[in-house]
């Protein structure tokens, strides 16, 4: 029948121990195992050990392939770790003879966990580890020499005396002990030290070609031949003098799992991407490979694979060409420049998530914003595009904000909170009026979720200075930020040289220009030629008759009678009134006779009413008194005040 393995406790620990020693053993070669984990917090023991020939092994339990005992009903602490009194990091044991009255004899080498309190059981605080060389023999004459050799005897065997009934019943526990009564932390490396009287240097494993289960290094049920003796001793062999001929085999069960951690690499983010992994100053060891759609992958590294107590991989993220890396979590340090993640490995799974989002690309146009010398008073508008450049993926933008908004201010805003699809636009327009002297900057903040540009800042500068824009019309001058503000906005370039004639009265062709200028029309539309029939590109020239045509497309005007534009003709206030309303698309207001001279009886219901609509907008206050002077011609200085003082659509 097989060797039982069950552990003697702490004070029996100790006494074999010192018996072995006193017995004076054959000696042998100094070797260890070569580490030990640090301790599991769940059960108190190390997580692993590990041999010369770098075979880590962690606390095998929970396996019908571990011979642990099994959970202790009642008992809080056995069923929390998942074992009774005793379990295993490595074990191989081996029978040979038998049965009775025929000589046996049995082997049991082990690397154990067990607990040295008084019981033996299951208890926080006691947990104790050794290394196991237990040998039974019986059937032999009484108080003869026998000699044994097993896989950490010496080269040619180990002498033991039977006692009165031929029985050798031998058990030398080598490792942490602690007081039975008192208890006390164990220092767990010592087992690792090998000498005579702990001689387990290397875990015995099956010959190649065995097979196992996957994680172990055998089934903990089937002999098997092995390998790995420091001596070349694969076997377990008796010769008593007693005997025919000696008990001898070269089968064995081996138990062990595998101990190994987990290193997972999770991909997060809408983007694509791969992870590639190494270990740091390790050769030929599996890695993670984690392809384009980098789904989560997980491999099992050693501890090490060489003296040590950790492994370090790290590993280096690769955005597609449609993506941006945008960050780790789960490494305990990531390089400033390429991205790479370190994990150092010790005794549990780690997890680390690498973020791949798909490059969206914000951009704004312009970039920043500098309209230069601007005469005081006068206002400047500027409008920046922001755009969606990106392949595939919607641009989720934030609210846009203005710092300080004083000197510039936000007007029309179509990008806070707004949604771009690729290759969408959206606009925001500043407007920048300051009454007194000097520089002044603003910054306009775009958010969003570009992982590459999560604030897109568009800086604005400005200088007011005291510099006319036109020399006609110099400081001081009837209108004169209204006109300025049409040269710096590009609404009129002036008369000619640098002259605005701020007196000369605007012909209706030259208000068609004004007012579609001052709606963003800035490239002079194509002239059909057939729209009006004082309007051909021969009669007013292609300029003026793409503008024309444009207004009268627009809804503002249907000309001045039968089929005519009448584009020479001065526009006289009252037609200026319809001008502007009917650009802004408002309605005519009712006839209130606000102004003595635009009542209903006086211009008729269509002019006063969009006189009463102009006044009420605040575009005009008249022209002096109580009258709006509804015929008089109106001049260059005048259309600049109508256009500026104008709301949006119209600019500035």
């Amino acid at each position: 029948m097989r060797v039982s393995n069950k552990s003697k406790k702490g004070i029996v620990v100790i006494m074999f121990v010192i018996t072995l020693r006193t017995l004076g053993c054959v000696s042998r070669s100094q070797a260890s195992l070569q580490a030990v984990g640090p301790i599991n917090p769940a059960n108190g023991f190390p997580f692993w050990y590990q041999d010369v020939n770098g075979v880590t092994l962690g606390l095998c339990v929970g396996s019908p392939n571990c011979l642990a005992d099994a959970v202790v009903a009642g008992n809080a602490f056995s069923a929390q770790i998942g074992f009774g009194t005793e379990a295993f990091w490595w074990g191989a044991d081996a029978l040979v003879g038998g049965p009775p009255p025929a000589p046996d004899a049995g082997l049991v080498l082990a690397t154990e966990a067990a607990f040295g309190n008084l019981d033996g059981s299951a208890q926080d605080g006691f947990q104790i580890t050794f290394n196991r060389v237990r040998i039974r023999v019986s059937g032999a004459a009484a108080n003869e020499t026998c000699t044994i050799i097993h896989p950490f005897s010496a080269a040619l065997g180990d002498p033991f005396v039977t006692d009165a009934v031929g029985v050798i019943n031998t058990t030398v526990d080598f490792g942490c002990v602690i007081d039975p009564i008192l208890g006390g932390l164990c220092n767990f490396a010592f087992p690792l030290t090998v000498n005579a009287a702990n001689p387990i240097s290397v875990f015995l494993t099956p010959v190649a070609g065995t097979v196992v289960p996957a994680g172990f290094i055998g089934d903990g049920l089937t002999d098997v031949q092995i390998t790995g003796s420091p001596t070349g001793n694969n076997l377990f062999s008796v010769d008593c003098p007693s005997f025919a001929a000696p008990l001898t085999t070269n089968l064995f069960i081996i138990q062990g799992q595998l101990f190994s951690i987990n290193l997972t690499a999770a991909k997060a983010g809408n983007g694509t991407g791969t992870v590639v992994s190494d270990i740091a100053g390790v050769d030929g060891l599996t890695t993670i490979n984690c392809g384009p759609a980098c789904v989560s992958q997980t491999v099992a590294f050693a501890p090490f694979s060489a003296p040590g107590i950790s492994t370090v991989v790290n590993l280096t993220p690769t955005p597609s060409a449609t993506s941006v890396f945008s960050g780790w979590t789960g490494c305990d340090t990531v390089a400033p420049i390429t991205n790479v993640c370190t994990v150092t490995l010790i005794s549990t799974a780690r997890t680390v998530t690498s973020t791949f989002n798909e490059a969206k690309n914000i951009t704004a146009a312009p970039a920043a914003i500098d309209v230069g010398a601007i005469n005081a008073g006068s206002t400047v508008l500027r409008t920046v595009n922001v755009s969606n450049t990106g392949a595939t993926t919607n641009l989720l933008i934030g609210a846009v904000t203005l710092a300080p908004a004083t000197d510039f201010t936000m007007l029309t805003n179509t990008c806070s909170n707004a949604t771009l699809a690729p290759a969408a636009t959206c606009l925001v327009e500043v407007m920048y009026l300051k009454a007194g002297l000097g520089a002044s900057t603003a910054t306009l903040a775009i958010p969003s979720d570009d992982p590459q540009t999560p604030i897109m800042n568009v800086t604005l500068s400005a200088n007011s200075v005291l510099v006319p824009a036109f020399t006609d019309v110099p400081e001081g001058a009837f209108a004169e930020n209204f006109i300025n503000s049409l040269f710096y906005n590009g609404i009129t370039g002036g008369c000619g040289g640098a002259n605005y004639c701020p007196d000369n009265t605007v012909t209706r062709g030259q208000m068609a220009v004004f007012i579609e200028t001052s709606l963003g029309v800035t490239v002079p539309p194509a002239c059909l030629g057939n729209v009006f029939s004082d309007v051909t590109a021969a009669s007013v020239g292609a300029g003026f008759c793409g503008y024309i045509e444009k207004l009268a497309a627009d809804g503002i005007t249907g000309g001045c009678g039968g089929s005519n534009f009448c584009p020479n003709a001065p526009v006289t206030r009252g037609q200026m009134a319809v001008f502007i309303e009917a650009a802004l698309n408002n309605p005519a207001n009712a006839c209130a006779n606000t102004f003595t001279d635009s009542t209903l009886a006086i211009v008729g219901p269509v002019v006063c009413g969009f006189i009463e609509r102009l006044a009420a907008d605040g575009i005009t206050g008249g022209c002096g008194g109580t009258n709006f002077c509804p015929t008089n011609p109106v001049t260059r200085a005048q259309m600049a005040v109508f256009i500026v003082a104008a709301p949006a659509p119209m600019k500035p």
